[in-house]
């Protein structure tokens, strides 16, 4: 009869996921930039295709400051562990209406009527949150090999 089951390489094994651990918090703060990155050019591809260019009295195009990446802010990234996120906002004063939709008011001041918004963000956060729990598990995924486990 055996006495009982002998396993070796435990240690090493425990010693492999402190590892892992450890570089978690960064490769996922890293990967929510990226997203964050994506994200923002999506919101920009966006205004391009979904608002007009209007001309100016003198005929020239009138500049889409929405259209430029430095217009959006990207936070660094925040909170712990798994509760990791970043920020991203837009700098322009005028986003929100964009966004969200607007009374449009006479020179007068009477309300003319409503302009909808197109929900930029709105819509690119709900086509990334599809995408974003595949990308984290395929991080995971390289982490583990890059520890050979």
């Amino acid at each position: 009869m055996a006495d009982g089951i002998e396993i070796s390489g435990l240690d090493e094994l425990a010693e492999d996921f402190r590892i892992v651990a450890r570089k978690y918090p960064d490769r996922a703060g890293e990967e929510l930039r990226k997203e964050a990155k994506e994200l923002r050019k999506d919101v920009i591809a966006m205004v391009e295709n979904d608002t007009d260019e209007h001309l100016t009295k003198d005929g020239s195009k009138t500049k889409r400051s929405l259209t430029k990446v430095s217009s959006y802010e990207i936070s660094p990234v925040q909170g712990f562990n798994e509760r990791q996120f970043v920020d991203i906002s837009a700098k322009s004063p005028h986003f929100h209406l964009l966004e969200n939709g607007h009374q449009l008011v006479s020179h007068k001041g009477r309300v003319i009527g409503f302009v909808p918004g197109y929900h930029f963000m709105d819509r690119a956060r709900k086509d990334h949150a599809k995408k974003l729990p595949e990308r984290m598990e395929k991080m995971v995924n390289n982490l583990l090999e890059s520890e050979n486990l």
